[in-house]
């Protein structure tokens, strides 16, 4: 049993007696399934039935550190093949989101090493990846990937539509001096840029929830630069929700009202601060929430097409 275990868990006929195996099985014996299997975690993995007793499997470890250490340090070898495969990310998800925080730190580390954020594309399963491991890793983690950004590598992510969203992630980890330096060495040369286009500009406003101490360089940028921000209607969203919704110090906001006193644009502005911006909302890009609305939509559908395709397969093979 023990040297054909890995090949019952993608054997639909015979794959139930696994399934009874793990529900019964105590926390030694579930230690010793993930030391059979650990070898042949990438075939179980990325097999659209394999992978649905696996995902059972590890939630099953949840409460038992030495099985689920054991399938983590296997997943942490195949990353790359199963942060591209549907069914390989899927599990690797189940391994990260698990109580155990060495676990997940492991899993993190592994998709931080693997999947760079200024080297991403469109590929919606490995930037699910990306944003549940910058949900769970480290302080430190978050720092170094703010210093590896320069600005034009900035640029590229924030103008970016997928991409920009993995940075709103790296913006809410924000928490201290070090990492608030870091990122204004990179922002702040293109702050202005970014704040006249629409997707980067939707991407900056996740920077007025986090620390005061951490985003006060953006609004003295903006008392300094207020002319700017109070002449378009896009770049003028950033300072409205800087002043009506972000987290900085009120006297810096004061003096940004008061700097908008002396533009020419001042009545106007004034206006829409008073009575908000309904009817002059020009960032209908695509939100974080509609955004998992879409990708929850595309994941239940696959999953249907996979129970469709299994049972399929189990009427063939009876």
């Amino acid at each position: 049993m023990k040297s054909i275990l890995p090949a019952y868990f993608i054997d639909i006929p015979k794959s139930f007696l696994v399934k009874r195996l793990i529900v019964h099985c105590d926390g030694n014996q579930l230690a010793d399934i993930a030391y059979y299997i650990r070898n042949s975690i990438d075939k179980i993995a990325t097999h659209y039935h394999g992978s649905r007793l696996l995902e059972g499997f590890i939630q099953r470890c949840y409460d038992h550190p030495e099985a689920l250490e054991t399938i983590c340090k296997s997943l942490v070898k195949d990353m790359s093949l199963l942060a591209n495969d549907s069914h390989g990310s899927h599990i690797v998800q189940i391994a990260i989101r698990s109580p155990n925080e060495k676990c997940s730190k492991m899993i993190s580390d592994s998709i931080l090493d693997s999947l760079k954020i200024e080297e991403m594309g469109d590929q919606v399963m490995s930037n699910n990846l990306l944003r549940d491991a910058l949900l769970v890793c480290s302080d430190e983690r978050i720092t170094s990937i703010l210093k590896s950004l320069t600005p034009q590598k900035l640029s590229s992510v924030l103008q970016h539509k997928v991409l920009s969203i993995n940075m709103e992630y790296v913006f809410s980890r924000i928490n201290n001096e070090e990492q608030s330096l870091s990122l204004k060495e990179s922002l702040m040369p293109i702050f202005l840029e970014m704040a006249k286009s629409k997707i980067p500009n939707r991407s900056m406003q996740r920077l007025f929830s986090i620390n005061s101490d951490c985003n006060k360089f953006i609004y003295q940028f903006m008392r300094e630069n207020v002319e700017k921000f109070v002449t378009e209607i896009i770049p003028f969203l950033l300072l409205y929700r800087a002043l009506n919704e972000g987290e900085g110090n009120e006297n810096e906001k004061e003096a940004i009202r008061d700097a908008i006193k002396n533009t020419k644009t001042y009545s106007w502005a004034n206006d829409k601060l008073q009575k908000g911006l309904e009817g002059y909302q020009p960032l209908k890009e695509l939100s974080l929430h509609d955004y998992y609305e879409r990708m929850a939509s595309k994941e239940k559908r696959e999953s249907e097409e996979g129970e469709s395709n299994e049972k399929k397969e189990e009427l063939v093979s009876s």
